[in-house]
């Protein structure tokens, strides 16, 4: 049985991000979030200043909210 994408259910998924490692095209550190995940482990990742590329999965990691942040300070 297929889950019900409901508006509730939509705003609670925040989309993931996303730190490039890579130091290609002057990106390297940069926050993205994956738009797209293909074959042979290519992936669509857009940056916050809407540029995208497609690049290898291996180019990413998982960005980790400040501590700042995650203590609401």
């Amino acid at each position: 049985m297929p889950i019900e994408k409901t508006a509730d259910t939509v705003n609670r998924m925040a989309p993931q991000l996303y730190t490039y490692r890579w130091d290609r095209q002057g990106r390297k550190g940069q926050t993205c979030r994956v738009t797209a995940r293909g074959k042979f482990n290519s992936i669509r990742v857009e940056f916050e200043d809407g540029y995208v590329m497609i690049t290898s999965g291996n180019s990413i990691r998982r960005a980790f909210p400040s501590p700042a942040i995650a203590t609401g300070e």
